[in-house]
């Protein structure tokens, strides 16, 4: 199983080298294909910044790694609150309960 791992100004990179690729390859093939007056030089040139895109972008490359995200820890769930309250020996909510619940 292949991992992936890219962050998100990894994912931006992976984007903005694709989109330059794609788009100077086509203009490239298209003049060249003009030039020489042959279609096939064009769809050849095109396919091979593809392939060439493909292979730079689609792996997961550490250079699309190096902003980790860093999670924020799990937040304790509404239900378990109100049950821990509620066991307290009061059927109605405390003040500091329903204080967290309105910021969750």
């Amino acid at each position: 199983m292949i991992v992936g791992g890219v962050d998100f100004k990894g994912q931006a990179l992976a984007e903005k080298l694709y989109r330059v690729l794609m788009i100077s390859l086509a203009a490239i093939g298209f003049v060249v294909g003009y030039v020489s007056d042959r279609f096939l030089y064009s769809f050849i040139i095109f396919a091979v910044g593809v392939q060439l895109a493909l292979i730079l972008v689609v792996p997961a490359w550490p250079i699309y790694k190096r902003h980790s995200v860093t999670w924020r820890e799990e937040l304790p769930e509404e239900d378990e609150q109100l049950s821990e309250s509620t066991t307290e020996g009061s059927t109605s909510l405390s003040s500091e309960a329903i204080k967290k619940s309105k910021f969750l």
